[in-house]
């Protein structure tokens, strides 16, 4: 028998081993193992080098056990032995259920390994592109308009696909708050396909299909054009050699189809004709980071983020697909019983001349660009760098309208801010806005609007609108 040097047992290591049969397993006083015999190894499958110093309860059922003390000439208790004839017992269920979870946790974390590689490659392509654009901008100042122009759009492009990137980032962190509105999918979907025509290789067909008189859907439009752009770039891949790419909408009337979905709904597919999936991946598919494209080149997050999005919206997501077959996606969303036709969306409001609007923003580069961008919609801006001078400028001026940061140093958040200012100037119209995905998370138990960062000026323009259009309060633009 092996043992683990403790002085009483060693002793009956000789009639251990002259036993021979048996499983003999010997423990110190705090139920160590001490000892583990030739017959131990052969009936538990455990080595003796893996099982002496262990607990003896991690091997075996604590309700099972027993053990025969062990004492010294002079009485003195020195450990305990026990002999097994029969299997041994298994590790209890916490035993098996801690072993799996550090599985799944190194898969986890395997996982997040790979995300944070792909994450980390695409920022770094991004920053390269507005980093060298900038520079060619800097050269082109002075004397190629046309070249600027360019570099500029180029600059504007890549920073938005860095946006993009992130709300799927915050997405998947459940730190992205859908804003469903009625949409009108045929506009919705006709701009995708210009979109989609700039990375579609040649050889594959774009057929865009929807009806004229289609109802109107609720979701969250930049969502759900993000979404479709994932669930085609993703068929885009499936066909190497070419294909066609069908995007169709229609009506549809549920009765529990669509996992269990009732009442007007629109059905939006994307098919192609590509190699397809077999089953075991199929079943896979919408599992957060499962990809079976090479690594760098997906992050795995495309469909698990279309089905979120679906459910998220109270709608459904679902996979047909068979290897050689091609693969369909379907995405059913809740819709108006009036067709868009039929819809009045209201006149955007007006932009005031030479309001004054009181800009709260800690960060001078954002505050500088602020201020620019609410001149060139004709305000005047009075900016803050902090919730008190805020509250000193309004003390102070005439103010029109506010637009704060939420995150913001002192202590005192722009949600905080906004409330101080409800309850001192009523009147005056609040817009909020921020990148952090916590603050995000608030905004659906926020009484205010909030504009997420980054965004465009015809994003800013649609913000105020609403707004107003909302008296302060009620409009969630995006």
């Amino acid at each position: 028998m092996a043992t683990g040097g403790v002085p009483g047992l060693v002793r009956y290591d000789l009639l251990f081993q002259a036993l021979g049969g048996p499983a003999l397993i010997a423990l110190d006083p705090d139920g160590r193992i001490a000892g583990w015999s030739a017959g131990a190894e052969t009936l538990t499958g455990h080595p003796a080098a893996a099982a002496i110093g262990q607990s003896y309860e991690l091997l075996f059922d604590p309700a099972a056990i027993g053990l025969d003390a062990v004492r010294d000439e002079q009485g003195a208790l020195i450990g305990f032995v026990e002999t097994r004839r029969e299997a041994a017992e298994p590790p209890d269920e916490r035993q098996a259920q801690a072993a799996q979870a550090q599985r799944e946790l190194a898969g986890r974390m395997e996982a997040l390994g790979r995300l944070a590689g792909v994450m980390a490659h695409d920022f770094n392509n991004l920053l390269t592109a507005v980093l060298s654009r900038a520079e060619l901008a800097l050269r082109a100042v002075d004397h190629d308009r046309e070249r600027l122009v360019k570099m500029i759009v180029g600059v504007r492009d890549a920073a938005q696909r860095g946006a993009a990137m992130n709300r799927r980032l915050l997405g998947f962190a459940g730190r992205q708050p859908l804003d469903p509105v009625r949409v009108e999918l045929k506009p919705l979907l006709a701009a995708l396909a210009e979109d989609l025509r700039q990375v579609l290789p040649a050889d594959i067909q774009l057929v865009v299909e929807a009806p004229d008189r289609l109802a109107m859907v609720e979701a969250d439009p930049q969502g759900l054009r993000e979404r479709l752009m994932d669930l085609a770039l993703n068929a885009r891949d499936a066909m190497p050699e070419g294909g066609r790419l069908t995007i169709a909408a229609r009506g549809a009337t549920l009765n529990g189809e669509g996992a269990g979905l009732f009442g007007p709904h629109v059905l939006i597919t994307v098919t192609d004709t590509g190699h397809g999936m077999a089953p075991e991946v199929r079943e896979r598919a919408v599992e957060p980071f499962f990809t079976t494209r090479d690594g760098g080149t997906g992050t795995g997050l495309g469909l698990s983020q279309a089905y979120g999005f679906a459910r998220q919206s109270h709608g459904a997501l679902s996979i047909v697909s068979e290897p050689g077959l091609g693969t369909t996606i379907s995405l059913y969303l809740p819709a108006d019983d009036l067709v868009a036709e039929d819809a009045s969306p209201a006149d955007p409001a007006p932009t005031p001349a030479h309001e004054a609007v009181l800009v709260v923003e800690d960060d001078r580069q954002v505050a500088e660009l602020t201020d620019a961008l609410f001149r060139e919609l004709g305000y005047e801006p009075v900016m803050a760098r902090s919730p008190r001078e805020a509250m000193e400028a309004l003390a102070r001026l005439k103010i029109d309208l506010v637009f704060s940061d939420v995150v913001m140093p002192g202590g005192l958040s722009g949600f905080e801010l906004a409330r101080r200012i409800r309850m001192r100037f009523p009147e005056i119209p609040i817009l909020l806005t921020t990148g952090y995905g916590e603050a995000l998370a608030q905004r659906d138990v926020c009484e205010f609007p909030v504009l997420n960062k980054p965004y465009r000026i015809d994003e800013l323009i649609e913000a105020l609108g609403a707004l107003r259009r909302g008296s302060g309060g009620e409009a969630k633009p995006h």
